[in-house]
């Protein structure tokens, strides 16, 4: 369901759970990263919720860690805290948790760094930046691949890099270890893309949410027209040896996933799948049309030609939500937010009303 790179961003989401009586919010915690941007970009919509955001796009620094500054005045609360931030950024957990409300959540997502990469080289179309192809590319020394990165963010070992992190040379074990055991308390769930749906029942749980909070559409599968790169035995090898951060990272979190889920009971796990899968079942009933369905919505569908999509009605806003492009959806909160700073913030984010275009 995941194309391109698994973007390690600050998902923090202070003021985002649903408190009920029946499912209390556990405590906050602090620190990045990404699960599935659009589902939490399109609840905070729904539920008027600042976000911190850049001017333009969908990335704060680059290849900078995140910094406050970097956060534009057009866009700033009168307390310059915000409940929600899942836009792309490198790991600056200090940074972030000076701009993040104190009840805030973080989360990320990793995924098996060999799938993520030969996805990144894809999504990037990285042969034309290294001028070679991917097999060629393993045989690569890391001294040369770790500092050779496409517009200076992306490259091997991306989840490392995300994380705040440069190269791993002269990487101990017990530095490693160091590192990992930081980032596990940094953060207050580590989802895991191969696991996709149990990470959305654990994130789910975590922010006091409902299935239908979590539902989906698989929209981001590799469409038929992208060219799947086939590497050797022997080349997978050699990109994980390159890819060593992330392979640990992988590892250690994957583990840790395990855990979680134990924890959690896999009867009652098995219960929540099927409300997510009977959650999208419901989705899909109500939001997928064919192609030449007169219903269909057309602005904000503008998908890369090696993601697939599906084909939603555009008279239900939640449909156009769930199915439109991160960037497009992303300007939409953006504008409402820009304008709610212009007014002084006189009324709740919620009750701002953006004059359609």
């Amino acid at each position: 369901m995941t194309t391109g790179r698994i973007n390690q961003v600050a998902m923090a989401l202070a003021g985002a759970r649903r408190r009920t009586s029946t499912t209390p919010p556990l405590p906050g915690g602090g620190g990045g990263g990404v699960p599935h941007t659009r589902l939490a970009v399109r609840y905070g919509k729904e539920n008027g919720l600042s976000q911190a955001l850049p001017l333009t796009g969908n990335y704060l620094g680059s290849p900078m860690p995140f910094r406050p500054w970097m956060l534009p005045r057009a866009l700033r609360t009168p307390d310059k805290k915000y409940n929600m931030m899942v836009v792309h950024t490198r790991l600056n957990a200090d940074s972030l948790a000076m701009v993040m409300r104190q009840e805030a959540v973080w989360v990320t997502i990793v995924r098996e760094p060999v799938a993520q990469f030969e996805s990144l080289w894809e999504y990037f179309k990285m042969e034309k930046f290294y001028k070679m192809s991917l097999e060629k590319f393993t045989h690569q020394s890391y001294e040369k691949v770790a500092r050779w990165r496409l517009a200076k963010v992306y490259g091997i070992h991306q989840m490392f890099f995300d994380f705040g992190y440069s190269t791993a040379e002269d990487m101990t074990a017990e530095r490693m270890s160091h590192i990992l055991e930081t980032l596990n308390t940094t953060f207050n769930l580590v989802m895991v893309a191969e696991r996709y749906d149990e990470s959305l029942v654990l994130l789910k749980d975590l922010m006091c949410w409902t299935a239908d909070d979590v539902a989906y559409l698989s929209i981001n599968f590799r469409s038929s027209k992208s060219k799947t790169t086939k590497l050797s035995k022997e080349a997978r090898e050699r990109l994980l040896q390159l890819s060593y951060p992330d392979v640990q990272i992988y590892k250690f979190f994957l583990h840790m996933f395990d855990v979680k889920v134990e924890a959690f009971g896999h009867s009652r796990m098995e219960k929540e799948l099927a409300a997510i899968q009977e959650a999208n079942r419901r989705l899909t009933e109500m939001c997928v049309v064919e192609k030449d369905s007169p219903l269909k919505a057309r602005k904000g569908m503008e998908w890369e030609e090696v993601v697939g999509k599906v084909t939603v009605r555009g008279d239900i806003q939640k449909c156009v939500d769930v199915a439109r492009t991160e960037h497009d959806i992303l300007n939409e909160v953006r504008e409402r937010q820009k304008l709610w700073v212009v007014q002084g913030w006189r009324q709740p984010l919620s009750q701002v009303v953006v004059p359609p275009r």
